[in-house]
């Protein structure tokens, strides 16, 4: 699943904490990904591609929360 973020998704996000195991979407960049721990010091997580292209998945470190965008459970 492909998921391009737009201002109108951001523009509705809530603010939360979150959590290992969120389901989400980052502004900049492309797919989905789960996350794989939190800093809650720095306010960051660590997420992991969710696309199955990337094998092994791609882990982006020190994603900002501000940049986070929620996806719901399937």
């Amino acid at each position: 699943m492909q998921v391009q973020l737009s201002a109108d998704i951001v523009a509705v996000k809530k603010k939360r904490v979150p959590k290992k195991g969120d389901v989400l979407g980052a502004l900049g960049h492309t797919g989905t990904f789960q996350v794989l721990s939190v800093d809650l010091r720095n306010r960051s997580v660590d997420p992991r591609s969710l696309e199955k292209r990337n094998v092994p998945a791609e882990v982006l470190e020190g994603v900002p929360w501000s940049t986070l965008v929620y996806l719901p459970p399937k």
